[in-house]
């Protein structure tokens, strides 16, 4: 059996708030397919991981601003929870609807939240591989993830 860690206080994060865009294959040095050890090297971090581990998927929190969604090991998947991190084209979590829609023409499909208020606004990489997901309310953005595009189809994380 997995032993498993709770999540704690991290270790000095050498990455500030917003130092790095976000990317469809990563945040800075961390990229999609690394696993913990190599996530710590690339961000300069000890990273430990949420309880309980469901079904091989766990997240850990280089910061409070993101979330990596760890499938068997490996990184599939980074929210953005807070305001502070951007996209490459500039979105962040408080854009509008309007604004995302303008910085990413005609790549958004928009789509029904899975709990009824809100939306998503999902962009996937023309190899159909990676994507990217605005969750919206009320018109503005309350979090966004990239990943893989089936970690980033799951509504609840790991579920």
């Amino acid at each position: 059996m997995r032993a498993l860690l709770l999540l704690s206080a991290l270790l000095s994060p050498v990455v500030a708030a917003g130092e790095y865009p976000l990317s469809l294959t990563g945040y800075g040095p961390a990229r999609l397919g690394m696993t913990i050890g190599e996530l710590e090297q690339a961000l300069q971090t000890r990273l430990n991981t949420q309880v309980p581990e469901l079904e091989g998927c766990t997240y850990a929190e280089p910061q409070e601003e993101i979330a990596l969604m760890l499938q068997d090991g490996r990184l599939v998947r980074i929210d953005v929870l807070k305001p502070g991190i951007r996209t490459l084209s500039g979105a962040a979590v408080g854009s509008s609807e309007t604004e995302i829609e303008a910085m990413y023409p005609g790549r958004l499909q928009k789509s029904p939240h899975a709990y009824g208020a809100g939306s998503y606004f999902t962009l996937q990489s023309e190899d159909g591989r990676y994507g990217l997901r605005f969750e919206t309310q009320d018109g503005k953005v309350t979090s966004f993830y990239v990943g893989l595009m089936q970690a980033i189809r799951l509504a609840e994380g790991c579920s």
